[in-house]
């Protein structure tokens, strides 16, 4: 079956022992994702296709859309637990 050798180095290297039941199944499962992975590669044969490396076009993309929403969290404590340069002082770790 195909696939179903995969599936054994797999679940050998994971070390995950499996019952054949299960083991029928995950062999069955992967044969047809094979099968599927395949028809896809027929579907594209022929057409100018490049692959994905990245799903946004320009770096950073995630960063600079998470960079719009921090909270400064100084601002939410008293001035005498913010140091000379702005970090904010945690008791259990202040310098003595």
């Amino acid at each position: 079956m195909e696939g179903c050798e995969a599936v054994r180095r797999a679940a050998e290297l994971a070390r995950i022992a499996f019952t054949e039941d299960e083991m029928a199944r995950l062999c069955r499962e992967a044969s047809r994702i094979a099968e599927y992975l395949a028809s896809v590669g027929e579907a594209v044969r022929g057409l100018d296709v490049k692959p994905l490396y990245h799903v946004w076009e320009e770096e950073g993309g995630l960063r600079d859309f998470i960079a719009d929403r921090r909270v400064d969290v100084a601002s939410f404590l008293p001035a005498d637990r913010i140091d000379e340069e702005g970090r904010v002082k945690i008791p259990w770790r202040e310098v003595r």
